[in-house]
């Protein structure tokens, strides 16, 4: 039985299986590995969406640069939607030690408890997406996640961060299930996957 979480402009659809293994990952005390896919669908186009605050001060505040404010602000604005999420610090807020790491894009508060977000999209430019690509980006997100969880300073400190993927298409939503569930378990814990398959979205996947 599919679950319908409705944002202003969209609906979220997740099955009930995945709705209720999310909120159980919520607590900071389940550590186990969580893999979590939902669709998202948009009622009008993206450019004429109300947004939260909080997505807008992501789309205009700076961040560390990149071409991926888009994907981070409708992020943003759906965590709000599935966990009445509200935004922590921004990317340039965040502080780490050593001041090299590898940087969280930003952070929310959900039932009081702080998260790290890190947002992707999973995507081709040309070709078909492949598991060698899965491989590539699971493998780099989820290192980058447990590094800069380990180097946040403690007064922005997390427990747990959230990996939110956009997907381009459901297959490449497959290739990343697929992917996930041969990945070492040490690369996994303390992080919740959050795949989103959001097709016919150039303004997500495309921005310039």
């Amino acid at each position: 039985m599919p679950v319908f979480c409705v944002g202003t402009d969209y609906t979220i659809v997740e099955s009930m299986k995945s709705s209720m293994l999310t909120q159980t990952a919520l607590s900071t005390t389940f550590r186990e590995p969580v893999f979590i896919r939902n669709t998202f669908k948009r009622n009008k186009a993206f450019q004429k969406m109300t947004f939260t605050d909080d997505a807008n001060t992501i789309m205009t505040v700076p961040n560390a640069g990149g071409n991926s404010v888009n994907s981070e602000a409708l992020s943003c604005d759906m965590l709000n939607t599935l966990f009445d999420a509200s935004l922590e610090a921004t990317e340039m807020q965040l502080a780490y030690f050593p001041m090299n790491s590898k940087i969280t894009d930003f952070s929310v508060r959900i039932r009081g408890e702080i998260f790290g977000v890190s947002v992707t999209r999973a995507m081709k430019y040309h070709g078909r997406y492949t598991e060698a690509d899965a491989d590539r980006l699971l493998t780099k997100k989820l290192y980058g996640v447990n590094a800069s969880t380990q180097a946040v300073l403690k007064c922005y400190r997390w427990k747990k961060q959230i990996l939110h993927i956009w997907a381009e298409h459901k297959y490449i939503a497959d290739i990343l299930k697929a992917k996930y569930d041969t990945l070492p378990s040490s690369l996994k814990n303390d992080t919740i996957v959050i795949v989103t398959v959001c097709e016919n979205s150039s303004w997500l996947f495309f921005e310039r």
